[in-house]
């Protein structure tokens, strides 16, 4: 067995963000299709210019990690 002390947050430099991209139904019956897509080295102002661009006029959601208890600049 291995022991070692850690702190209890992690620290990550910049954010990551993830953005679903959502694409409706082909026909009645189906269901809508996701594509998850994960954004690094980036700010705020670029991930949402990226899923907009994407997005192609459909839904999109936006999720953000950042793995300190501090704020994290966006």
């Amino acid at each position: 067995m291995q022991e070692k002390l850690v702190q209890p947050v992690a620290i990550q430099e910049g954010a990551i963000f993830r953005v679903r991209l959502w694409v409706p139904p082909s026909a009645d019956g189906f269901a809508w299709q996701v594509d998850d897509w994960e954004l690094t080295n980036g700010d705020l102002d670029q991930a949402l210019r990226w899923a907009d661009e994407h997005a192609q006029g459909n839904p999109y959601e936006l999720f953000v990690r950042a793995g300190s208890l501090d704020f994290c600049r966006l």
